[in-house]
Order: C-alpha cells, then structure tokens, then sequence
C-alpha cells in the first residue's frame, strides 16, 4: 500500500503533479503559440519529447479519465483515475516527470496568468501525493488565504482539463477574484485583542497537539474536546474586530475532523490533522499585521522537522555528502530562525493565567540554542554518529519549550484555563 509523501514544493510540483494534466515546460504556450502544440511548448531538454507525448496522450483521452476535487479549509483534495491500466500508468509517469520539472527549476505556462501566479508563491504550498487503485490522490494545502484560493481555482481548471481536453488547454485563466487579508488594516488595540485571543487559543490547541502526538487517545480526546468546545467563544472575541473568518477560517472543521480521528482510536493521524493549524494561523496573523511571539517558534518548528525526520531512522552508514551539505543549508537556516526567537518578547501585556514566566522562557530559549550549537559542532566533527543523534536532539528542548505556553489539565496554575 502507498503511503503520503509529503513534498514542500515551488508551485510547479502543486500545479502539475496535482493530477498529472498540466501543460508544464519551462518555455510553455499554448495551442498555437509556439513550436510545441497542445500548450506545452518548446522543450530545451532530452525529456521533452517524451513530457510532451505523454501529455498529449493525456489530452487526447481525457474521455478517459475520471476526477473528484473535494475543496478542504485550506486547499483540495483531489482524485484522478482511470479504468484503462495503461493510461494509469501514463498519469503517474507524468506525475513523476512533473516533480522532476520542478525540482529542476522549469516554470510553465507562463503565459497563463494563474499558473504564473501559483508560481509566484510556490513556498507557501504545502502537498501529499498518494498513488492509489487507478490513479493518483493529491492534497495540497496553503496556510495563506490568498494561496489556497489559488489552489482551488487551480483545480478548477485542471478539471477542465480532464473535461475538455486540448480545447482547454489553448485558454488562458484568469487569477481569482481573492479577498486579500492584507488589506485588512486594524488599530493597535484590535491587534492587541487578536494577540490575546490567540494565546488563550494556544493554551487549547497546543495539548490537544502534544498528547495526540503522544499516543494518548483519552486524555487527547479530552484535549480536542476542550478546544472545539471554547473555539465558538474565541471566533466571537475576533469577530468583535471583524477578522473571525480571516484568521479562524475553517479551522472548526480541522478540529472537528481530528476530534473524529481521536475518538475513533486514530491518535497519530487526529494529530496531523490538528497539525496545519499553527502555520494557517501564523500565516493569517502576518496577514493581518500581528505580531503574535509564538509565530516565531512555528516558523523554527518548520525547519527543525526538516533536520529531525530524516535523521530519525537514518542509518550512519548512509550520512554521505549530499546528506551533509542539505543538513548544513538547514541548521544555518535553524539558527538564523532561532535567532529571531530570541530576540523576540514573550511577555503578553494581559497574558492568561499559566502562561510561562520571562525566566522558564529564557531558559527554554538558551536550551534550544544549546541544541542547535551541539548540532554546528557535531557537523564540524563529521562523526556521522554524533551528527545524527544531534539532529534528532533539536526537538526535546524545543518540544518543552513549546508545551510550556499550553494548558495541561491538572500541571500547573494554568490547568484551570484549560478547563
């Protein structure tokens, strides 16, 4: 069975691979606007013909092809299948082609004004792809308004793909029609309530996502529980600034869909449900012009999930250089990160009962920066040993850190906050 492969991507990977029927080659036209014919262009590399044949297939069969797109609060999901083997296995070829574009640095159709906008904000993309019986399932998810309206008219378009084949293809698409939260413009006393709220919120959020991370499917029921219950009130205190559907859209439905999954045994996956959360607000709250602190460590949580995971079941004898010098790139970008955490105040002007004092936070603050310097020291040594269980000691400090601005019922003063 094929599991999710999470890729953080350049909006082509979003784009293309998002069901493998899109016109994609650095040099891209349309029908009749260049060499290339049915929108793909004029292809500079030895797998153009290839790309392009297959592409062309696609077009020509796209009776053939059958695609769900079920939109989510912060993205799609979508579905491409076929009952015919062989164009399933041209539908992943282009898929894996697509990636192989992107990776490469090959924007496309760039004459199409949506795609080049997607392009545009290729990292804030964030996307799964699963092969399954027939085709293709792909997720993709932006923790940015602007961007996930992107997504969705992107979608829209690639199912006129599957619906009309080459005659879509010739057309241009026009970006949508977006309600950009930037130009919501608040006085210092709206941001003030929208910090506020979102630190009561994190005080919820933060131990439903640690205990469902934990594997503890009761006490993470409760957690997720809690926080679907008091999430109404929260939405009402940012509705008084008129931005509730700004920053807290769709988020009731992640927590409710978790909330399914945790009391249905599935604890890991309740809690990469609740995941996304963090990042869509953070996103939302720069959107909107608020500083909220705890922004800055879901920025570094970001990357230090990229230096963790690879290296927690990674064996010595496979730290080879390309291994080392994508571990280099990304501590310096941990403790560039870091370095704005510490500069960054803490310190709420009405912090709720349990938040952490200025001196657990200072010491948090130091025991990550310890982390990341035993980490810088362990790849100037080049033990692989050393190097690898470095990288997988980033998150403990970090993880502390974090669960300190959290409500665990029955731990501490703010136990009762969490009730």
């Amino acid at each position: 069975m094929f599991g999710y492969q999470p890729l953080r991507v350049g909006a082509g990977v979003v784009l293309l691979v998002l069901v493998g029927l899109i016109v994609s080659d650095a040099a891209s036209q349309p029908i009749g606007r260049g060499r290339g014919g049915g929108g793909f262009g004029r292809g500079q590399d030895e797998a153009f013909n290839h790309d392009r044949n297959v592409f062309h297939e696609l077009l020509g069969q796209h009776g053939d092809i059958e695609r769900t797109v079920t939109k989510t609060p912060n993205g799609v999901r979508t579905q491409t299948t076929s009952a015919d083997p062989e164009l399933v296995a041209k539908i992943r070829d282009h898929v894996a082609a697509m990636k192989k574009r992107i990776e490469g640095g090959s924007p496309v159709r760039r004459w199409d004004p949506l795609f080049n906008e997607v392009f545009a904000n290729a990292d804030k993309v964030q996307m799964q792809i699963k092969e399954i019986p027939d085709g293709v399932e792909v997720v993709e998810s932006s923790a940015d308004p602007k961007v996930v309206a992107l997504i969705q008219a992107h979608a829209k378009v690639v199912s006129g793909f599957v619906d009309s084949g080459f005659e879509e293809a010739e057309q241009a698409h026009q970006v949508p029609d977006y309600k950009q939260a930037a130009a919501v413009r608040l006085e210092p006393t709206a941001k003030a309530k929208l910090i506020a709220v979102s630190a009561a919120l994190d005080q919820l959020y933060i131990p439903a996502l640690a205990l469902t991370n934990q594997g503890k499917q009761k006490q993470g029921v409760a957690a997720i529980g809690r926080l679907q219950k008091r999430l109404p009130k929260l939405v009402e205190r940012a509705e008084s600034v008129g931005v509730a559907g700004v920053l807290f859209g769709g988020v009731s439905k992640i927590v409710e869909d978790a909330l399914g999954l945790a009391e249905s045994g599935e604890t890991l996956a309740a809690h990469e449900s609740l995941e996304p959360i963090r990042a869509l607000l953070a996103e939302r709250r720069r959107s909107l012009g608020v500083a909220y602190p705890l922004d800055v460590l879901s920025d570094y949580h970001r990357v230090m999930e990229e230096i963790v995971k690879p290296a927690k079941d990674k064996p010595a004898a496979d730290v080879d250089q390309a291994y080392l010098a994508e571990l280099r790139q990304l501590a310096a970008e941990a403790s560039h990160t870091w370095a704005l955490a510490e500069q960054t105040s803490f310190e709420l002007p009405a912090a709720p009962e349990g938040w952490p004092s200025p001196l657990q936070i200072g010491e948090g603050v130091d025991k990550v920066r310890a982390s990341l310097s035993k980490l810088n020291a362990a790849l100037r040594g080049g033990d692989p040993d050393a190097i690898l269980q470095a990288a997988v000691g980033l998150k403990p400090p970090f993880a502390k850190l974090y669960m300190s601005f959290g409500a665990f019922p029955g731990k501490g003063p703010g136990a009762a906050a969490a009730q």
